[in-house]
């Protein structure tokens, strides 16, 4: 994932928050970690962390369910072959010249295909009056949603990544020390343990 601003499709408040979250290193380092190494779809992180952000709160399981079946026809069948496609040509950028530029074209289509559904995940869920909270509170919406997440993909973050997601949570509320949001995420996203199923994977609910 590697945010730019489209030139066909709408622009909207979601996707100029997670440009500008993305553009820090450790935010992007840490999504790509989520994203690849545990499955985690990072649109809907950064959807959970800009929900909050503007106040509106937390998702429960129900909520996070819907959200995921709401995209999973896009994500699985547009997203993940553009990814995988793009994924495939690498070892071939450095021996074959035109692979670089085919693999450069597959990325921008595949980042229309991201900005297509932070869209669709930008519609989900109706919007109230900014409320006023703070930067500790938010942090914990956050954490909620993860941890609803998680459940609903039957996913159990390591420490690696409960620390991945403390570092983006950092970025955002820099007045909360790394080392106390790193000893939250151990708590809220390290409570249970993997259940079988197909683990790793934002498609396979529980359902």
């Amino acid at each position: 994932m590697n945010l730019r601003v489209s030139d066909t499709l709408p622009n909207h408040p979601f996707w100029t928050f997670s440009q500008q979250l993305y553009k820090q290193k450790e935010v992007e380092q840490a999504l790509m970690l989520l994203q690849y190494h545990f499955g985690l779809n990072a649109n809907v992180i950064l959807y959970f962390c800009w929900f909050a952000f503007n106040g509106q709160g937390a998702f429960n399981q129900t909520t996070v369910r819907e959200l995921l079946l709401r995209i999973r026809p896009w994500h699985e069948r547009v997203v993940m072959p553009l990814r995988r496609l793009r994924d495939r040509l690498k070892p071939f950028v450095d021996t074959i010249s035109w692979a670089k530029t085919v693999r450069q074209d597959i990325l921008l289509e595949e980042l229309e295909a991201e900005h297509a559904e932070q869209l669709m995940i930008s519609e989900f869920f109706s919007y109230e009056d900014y409320r006023i909270k703070t930067a500790p509170q938010k942090a914990s919406d956050i954490f909620r949603s993860l941890s609803a997440y998680c459940r609903v993909v039957r996913i159990d973050l390591d420490a690696t990544g409960c620390d991945a997601v403390a570092s983006i949570l950092s970025v955002m509320f820099n007045k909360i020390p790394l080392n106390e949001l790193e000893k939250t995420s151990r708590k809220r996203l390290m409570r249970r343990r993997s259940r079988g199923g197909t683990v790793g994977t934002q498609l396979w609910l529980d359902i």
